[in-house]
């Protein structure tokens, strides 16, 4: 099944305490050793556990913590906003998130106290970049209790295995995998990152798209050949420069499977910036073969390490209903006719031609590719 959410912790995933200078400046003036204020904060009692399930308020910890230092109650806003400065967006970690919507929904799980929800939101917006957050004290549960997981899962309207939980530690990784979710435990920052986008590679509904060349992603009619017949120059069908990034940008796989000269597509690709964009290039006069025979799309299954059980998942987009829809079809593989163009047939004429589904623009192409990626 494939994800549809990734749920993440907020302390030291996606905040971190890194800016401790107010508490420095608190400690100074009351006289304390460095630290000294959070070892107080987290030992007091009523203790924090105690807030984290919601049995006492955020401000019943700070006005107990005002007593033992001598703060009248006036000065207990300055001294909870002072201690809270410490806690900074993993920038990194938050513009990955950004990537992931709206194809991913994000939630957010968190032990915290009474007033996490208020400080997240007003102090860094959380609430226009995630989708549902659960925090323990608003509901008297925490990690790893598995009854708030379950609230996240209700409250993104999904089950388990469509969602990716995040957190930094491992007893709370093992409840969620033990519910049937997939878990990354948080060590750091790019690491995480990494293992996230793995999981969620391994557990996307398409494997790969492959695309043929000639009139689908360059128009023929404005090629440019040199004596070999290899193409030098050629003009792009229009908008789909941008769609091949768009898809390459959602993380899709995306391959080159094409009857041509062996250095035409790296032509073609390179004048508008998209070879990159592409995993492997199968091309007839290096791999010996053309469409529809098996093995210039063997040529890219194998590099890309794609197994029989998968070609259901790969995508075939070409103009050629005899060779790209045919070649497609006898591997098992997801057809899609792109009719451009009336310059060969658009009718099939066996059902060996009949394409699983017809475009005609890369945004009908983006909006198929959407569909069935869910």
């Amino acid at each position: 099944m494939p994800i549809r959410a990734i749920i993440f912790d907020v302390g030291d995933v996606i905040l971190h305490e890194r800016n401790f200078s107010k508490r420095a400046e608190w400690e100074k003036r009351l006289g304390l050793a460095p630290g000294e204020l959070n070892r107080i904060v987290q030992g007091c009692e009523p203790a924090p556990y105690a807030a984290a399930l919601g049995q006492v308020s955020e401000r019943e910890i700070w006005e107990t913590v005002a007593k033992h230092l001598g703060l009248d109650a006036a000065q207990i806003p300055e001294l909870q906003r002072d201690f809270w400065s410490s806690e900074e967006l993993d920038a990194t970690t938050v513009q990955f998130i950004q990537s992931l919507r709206p194809k991913y929904k994000i939630g957010i799980l968190s032990n915290a106290w009474s007033d996490a929800r208020y400080f997240h939101n007003t102090k860094f917006k959380m609430n226009t970049w995630v989708d549902a957050a659960v925090y323990s004290a608003e509901v008297k549960l925490c990690k790893p209790d598995p009854r708030i997981y379950q609230l996240i899962l209700d409250q993104l309207q999904l089950v388990a295995n469509e969602c990716v939980f995040v957190d930094d530690k491992p007893a709370n990784i093992q409840v969620a995998q033990a519910l049937g979710m997939h878990g990354v435990l948080c060590r750091e920052t790019q690491q995480t990152i990494d293992d996230i986008r793995a999981c969620l590679d391994e557990h996307r509904s398409l494997a790969a798209l492959f695309f043929d060349l000639g009139d689908t992603i360059m128009d023929e009619a404005t090629e440019v050949k040199d004596e070999t017949e290899t193409t030098q120059r050629a003009d792009l069908l229009p908008g789909m420069a941008d769609a091949l990034r768009q898809l390459k940008a959602q993380g899709h796989c995306l391959a080159i499977v094409a009857d041509a000269r062996p250095n035409t597509p790296i032509n073609v690709l390179k004048q508008y910036g998209l070879l990159e964009l592409f995993e492997y290039l199968a091309v007839s006069d290096s791999v010996g073969a053309e469409k529809p025979n098996p093995r210039i799309f063997q040529a890219a299954f194998d590099a890309l390490h794609i197994s029989p059980d998968d070609y259901a998942r790969v995508v075939m987009v070409g103009n050629n209903l005899e060779r790209d829809v045919v070649g497609a079809n006898r591997l098992g593989m997801i057809s899609v006719f792109y009719h451009w163009n009336e310059r060969r047939r658009t009718q099939p004429l066996t059902p060996e031609e009949q394409p699983s589904y017809t475009i005609t623009s890369p945004s009908e192409l983006l909006a198929l590719i959407e569909r069935l990626d869910k």
